[in-house]
């Protein structure tokens, strides 16, 4: 009887023991696929953006700006670091770009700056950038 019982407990270790095994391998394939595949829409989303913001870069009446060409956009109220940062991925360095933004310019912008899309408008950047490039250059946009 005692053997009997040693034996059934051997087995339930040992089917513990496989279990464990078994879930753990396919937990790493599982979890492996899911990285993947999380990569994958990753790289994704990143090539969406490289697309945008060449797009914003070449169209829409802003200037293609050089970084060396750079205004300091946290002049304007209600952009930080942050957002100059951001700004500059995208291609956007001047007062004169802001100055010159269409209101389409202002929408594709607007979906990419982050928190507070409708911060261009509310803030008034592109009044503010005109006024600040006409004090820097002397001159009106």
């Amino acid at each position: 009887m005692i053997y009997l019982i040693g034996q059934i407990l051997l087995c339930l270790i040992l089917a513990a023991l496989l279990g464990f095994i078994i879930g753990w391998l396919l937990k790493g394939f599982l979890m492996r696929r899911k990285i993947k595949r999380l990569e994958k829409e990753c790289m994704q989303k990143l090539d969406f953006q490289e697309e945008e913001f060449e797009k914003l870069r070449s169209g829409g009446g802003t200037d293609v700006t050089t970084p060396s060409e750079k205004d300091d956009l946290k002049k304007i109220s209600g952009v930080g670091p942050f957002l100059e940062d951001r700004l500059n991925l995208m291609g956007i360095y001047t007062y004169r770009q802001i100055a010159e933004f269409t209101n389409d310019d202002i929408d594709r912008i607007s979906d990419k700056i982050g928190p507070f899309p409708s911060r261009i408008v509310d803030d008034e950047w592109v009044k503010q950038a005109k006024q600040l490039h006409k004090e820097k250059y002397n001159e009106t946009i």
